[in-house]
C-alpha cells in the first residue's frame, strides 16, 4: 500500500523505492490516514536533530513524501496528518515540492523557515578532483564541514538513502579535492591537494612550512576552498 502511494504520488521508479525501503522505512515512523476502513494518504517521519554551536542539540522531525491517492484528495487527509506530526515532536519541518504549496501549507498554519539552495556546476573546474563517497562518509564529512554552523543533522541511515537514490540516476555524492599552489623559484608547483575542511587547512599550513614559508615579494592569491 505504502508502494502504491509513493508511486500515485511521486511516480517513483523502481531503483528508489528500493533505496527507500531498506534505509528509510525500517527505521522511521509512517503515518497513515483511513477513509471507512482504506488508507487514504501517508507520510514518512524521518527523525534529525537541530544543531546550533553552543546550545543544545534539539530533536526534530523532517515530514517526508507526504501524498494521498487520487481518489481520496480533497478530503482533509494532509491536514490531518500533519496536525499528527506536530503532535510527536514540537519542531517538525518539510520541502515544499513546489511554490504552489506554500500558500496550502500556510492555511494549515505552517511558516517558512528555511530555504534550499541549488547551484549548477560546471562539468571540470580547473586543479580540482571529484572523489566519490558513500553514504557514512558523506555523514562525517558533512558533520566536520558544519561543526561550527548551525545546521540539520541527518542520520546514517537518510544519509545512505541519498547516496543510493542518487545512484540509481547516475549522479552520487562527491568531495572535491583542489590542488594547494604556491610559486617555488619563480614558477607555479603544485604541492598537493586539500579538501575544504580543517583537516584540508593542517595540511595547507604545514605544506607552506615545509617549504620555508610564502614569499609575498611575488605575484599570489589567497583563497580557501570548504565542503556544502
Amino acid at each position: 500500500v505504502v508502494e502504491k502511494l509513493l508511486r500515485a504520488g511521486f511516480g517513483d521508479e523502481e531503483c528508489y523505492l528500493r533505496a527507500f525501503f531498506e534505509h528509510v522505512f525500517p527505521h522511521c515512523d509512517t503515518l497513515l490516514s483511513l477513509d471507512h476502513g482504506e488508507i487514504a494518504a501517508m507520510a514518512t517521519l524521518i527523525p534529525c536533530e537541530i544543531v546550533q554551536k553552543g546550545q543544545e542539540t534539539l530533536p526534530a522531525l523532517y515530514l517526508y513524501s507526504l501524498c494521498t491517492l487520487p481518489e481520496y484528495r480533497g478530503r482533509g487527509h494532509a491536514r490531518t496528518i500533519l496536525e499528527e506530526a506536530g503532535k510527536r515532536c514540537e519542531r517538525v519541518f518539510l520541502h515544499a515540492a513546489n511554490e504552489s504549496l506554500f500558500a496550502m501549507y500556510a492555511r494549515l498554519g505552517w511558516r517558512p523557515m528555511m530555504y534550499a539552495r541549488y547551484v549548477d556546476m560546471p562539468p571540470a573546474i580547473p586543479q580540482t578532483e571529484f572523489q566519490e563517497m558513500d553514504g557514512d562518509e558523506y555523514f562525517r564529512i558533512r558533520e566536520l564541514a558544519l561543526k561550527n554552523a548551525p545546521h540539520i543533522r541527518w542520520n546514517k541511515n537518510t544519509c545512505r538513502f541519498l547516496h543510493d537514490m542518487l545512484s540509481s540516476y547516475g549522479g552520487g555524492l562527491y568531495a572535491a579535492y583542489e590542488a594547494v599552489i604556491a610559486v617555488q623559484e619563480g614558477e607555479v608547483a603544485i604541492l598537493g591537494k586539500a579538501r575544504g575542511s580543517k583537516n584540508g587547512s593542517n595540511m595547507l599550513r604545514t605544506l607552506v612550512e615545509e617549504k620555508g614559508g610564502i614569499n609575498f615579494e611575488k605575484p599570489f592569491c589567497l583563497a580557501y576552498t570548504g565542503l556544502s
